[in-house]
């Protein structure tokens, strides 16, 4: 994991954002019902 990064717990989430969410930051997430918002949320 990248220094100053929060893992998503997703491994190909967390490639996609080069390590993770950055720490200090909001992050919206946002897409269909059903999509798995809540339980990235929940991680």
């Amino acid at each position: 994991m990248a220094e100053g990064k929060l893992s998503t717990g997703i491994e190909g989430l967390d490639e996609i954002l080069h390590g993770g969410i950055p720490q200090g930051f909001t992050v919206l997430v946002q897409g269909e019902p059903g999509t798995g918002k809540t339980t990235l949320g929940l991680q």
